[in-house]
């Protein structure tokens, strides 16, 4: 187990459409990074901006 907490965890971001349907995947990064900024520093926020009909959620941390 110890081990384990020398890991470097990545994290994929994975958008889907209300059926659970891949629109897109891409921003590795590391784990310790939340959605919220992911969204920021990825330009997916600006992709947001361009599309207001499309809704998101997001985990909070």
């Amino acid at each position: 187990m110890a081990g384990k907490m020398r890991q470097n965890t990545r994290k994929a971001t994975v958008i889907t459409d209300g059926q659970g349907r891949t629109l897109w995947t891409d921003a590795v990064r590391p784990s310790r990074m939340g959605d919220q900024a992911t969204v920021k520093t990825e330009g997916i926020e600006a992709l947001f901006k361009r599309y207001p009909q499309v809704k998101t959620k997001v985990d909070a941390r």
